[in-house]
């Protein structure tokens, strides 16, 4: 809980320490393993939150009824846990596809580029051209519509699983 006290960015120069030594920036991986850490916390929590408002009735009677312990979670807890997962990467999605400042620092090759850094590559030195910067930004709202779109029954279901005491 201690690291929800401290800004992620100041992380910055660590990790890029970290990233440097193991040869890893300019790669996919200089992204990944930042994004999947930090995400990890609030995963954790709203996991654990969620888990912890679980009848445990479900799992004494599945227990009575022969299941074993791996059967308990793999055909109760688990489906029982699509609310909180659907919350949790919805959230990572969003927190990761509209990063920045990592993707700026950690990347250089423009292979690699993420779509924020990308749209900030299109403003110039002396004059910017808000045409191509409009339809970037367009183009990347498409994938969190089409996210929402197709998940908007998950994202309801997570926002009220919470509120309803069984």
């Amino acid at each position: 809980m201690l690291g929800f006290t401290i800004p992620i960015h100041a992380s910055i120069v660590p990790v890029y320490v970290t990233l440097s030594r193991l040869h890893l920036l300019n790669t996919y991986w200089a992204l990944i393993i930042p994004y999947s850490a930090f995400s990890l916390a609030m995963a954790i929590l709203v996991c654990t939150g969620f888990m912890n408002e679980l009848p445990r009735e479900l799992d004494e009677s599945a227990c009575i009824d022969g299941c074993s312990t791996w059967g308990i979670f793999l055909r109760i807890i688990v489906p029982l846990m699509k609310p909180a997962v659907a919350t949790v990467g919805i959230y990572t999605f969003l927190q990761c596809w509209n990063e920045l400042m990592f993707a700026n620092i950690f990347i250089s090759k423009s292979a690699y580029r993420t779509l924020p850094v990308g749209v900030q590559a299109l403003s110039g030195q002396y004059t910017t051209d808000w045409g191509p910067i409009g339809a970037a930004l367009v183009l990347a709202t498409f994938p969190t519509l089409f996210i929402y779109v197709f998940l908007s029954k998950k994202i309801q279901d997570s926002f009220v699983a919470g509120a309803i005491k069984g």
